[in-house]
């Protein structure tokens, strides 16, 4: 079932002249001073802003400040612990600090890596 509709449908109400200026006195208005501005050479000059190179390389360039770190640790741990758990006091490490684990290191997610 198809409708079809009729050119009178489609076409949109006739609109009057006084409707027509009421509704856009304001853009008519803006281009004809513009046009009177532009007649009388009053248009401000476009600014003219100071670009920098067209080209935008990517290579490191110095830091503002001297750097202050020595190392860094990176740590991506796939189920890892929370954040918050990281900085709590752990005696259980400190009694263990500078001895060899002697548990079976299991890997989820990677291929091994790390030196048991």
């Amino acid at each position: 079932m198809t409708d079809s509709l009729d050119h009178d449908q489609l076409a949109l109400p006739p609109v009057s002249r006084r409707e027509f200026l009421s509704r856009h006195v304001l853009g008519l208005g803006s281009v004809a001073l513009a046009t009177l501005l532009q007649q009388d050479k009053l248009l401000a000059t476009p600014a003219n802003v100071p670009r920098g190179p067209a080209s935008y390389d990517l290579l490191p360039k110095q830091p503002h400040f001297a750097p202050r770190a020595k190392s860094m640790i990176s740590l991506f741990m796939h189920g890892g612990p929370a954040h918050m758990e990281l900085t709590d006091p752990k005696p259980e490490l400190t009694r263990l600090h500078g001895k060899t684990y002697q548990g079976d290191i299991a890997y989820s997610f990677i291929k091994r890596a790390s030196k048991r």
